[in-house]
């Protein structure tokens, strides 16, 4: 925006990639997979404000900012994602039988950065510059994360007949989220189906029945997202108004230090949510 002197300038770049490879060294049954993707967000935001006048009338007059500032704002984000698969798919000389077998790796790192600088007092309206300055309150700002996730992953399905219908898979995975002896989780599931319609007595008992099929699940899945990538420690946060002597109190200092942001959670572990499914699914032609 532009309101006269006062104005506020945003730049952003993000630059995204992914790149994918397949590897099939025994057709149709050996399969690897990998791809890796980068992403990286950089945004700057400049802002000045001056003293300006505004009118909500011919001749009501007001002023808006009792003082001039320059602020400068960064952001930077990075983030790494990486995921490796390989898949075997036997051919059995009984075509009956199908299996379908999946190992997997991933990981995951992200790193976020802000640096804010502010001060008042411009000596120039139209030349603002942190060098062209002369105001006594300033203030200079640093945060961020960092966090790290990798797993491990695998599936296996098989059925007879598409008639049987059995899978279990499961991931094991860490999370820098948490506490060194936290961090690893383990979440299996499997789940269990039998395609009634292709049953012989179904066929004849309901010829137009074209599927028909029981199925029962259980699963257990683990989440981080919510929360923060330092929640186990303490943090610490400055402070430049301590009141050292008591508050009213004419020998009263006020001095600079740091106090506890948050208390840490040394137990704090993955979330986990377990679900239970049973249903019959039927269509007909």
């Amino acid at each position: 925006f532009v309101e006269g002197t006062s104005w506020q300038k945003d730049n952003k770049l993000d630059v995204r990639n992914t790149t994918t490879l397949t590897y099939t060294p025994i057709k149709q049954q050996l399969i690897f997979k990998g791809d890796f993707t980068y992403y990286s967000s950089k945004s700057t935001r400049l802002r000045a404000e001056n003293q300006y006048n505004y009118y909500t009338g011919p001749e009501i007059m007001g002023t808006r900012n009792t003082f001039s500032s320059l602020e400068n704002m960064d952001y930077n984000k990075e983030y790494l994602s990486s995921n490796i698969t390989g898949n075997y798919i036997p051919k059995f000389s009984n075509s009956d039988h199908y299996l379908n077998v999946l190992l997997g790796w991933n990981l995951e790192h992200q790193d976020y950065k802000t640096i804010q600088t502010y001060r008042r007092g411009l000596i120039s309206a139209t030349k603002p510059s942190f060098a062209l300055m002369d105001g006594d309150y300033y203030t200079t700002g640093q945060g961020g994360n960092e966090w790290a996730y990798v797993g491990f992953l695998y599936r296996l399905n098989y059925n007879y007949k598409s008639r049987y219908l059995a899978e279990v898979s499961g991931r094991y995975d860490a999370s820098s989220k948490f506490p060194e002896n936290q961090q690893w989780g383990f979440f299996p599931s499997g789940s269990l189906g039998w395609r009634i319609s292709e049953e012989q007595f179904m066929k004849d008992l309901v010829p137009q029945m074209d599927n028909l099929k029981l199925r029962a699940s259980w699963g257990s899945i683990g989440n981080d997202s919510q929360l923060n990538a330092s929640q186990f420690v303490s943090g610490w946060q400055f402070e430049d108004r301590f009141i050292l002597g008591g508050a009213g109190n004419s020998s009263a200092s006020i001095t600079n230090g740091m106090k506890e942001a948050n208390l840490a959670n040394p137990n704090i572990t993955w979330y986990k949510v377990m679900t239970t499914n049973v249903g019959l699914d039927g269509s007909f032609w």
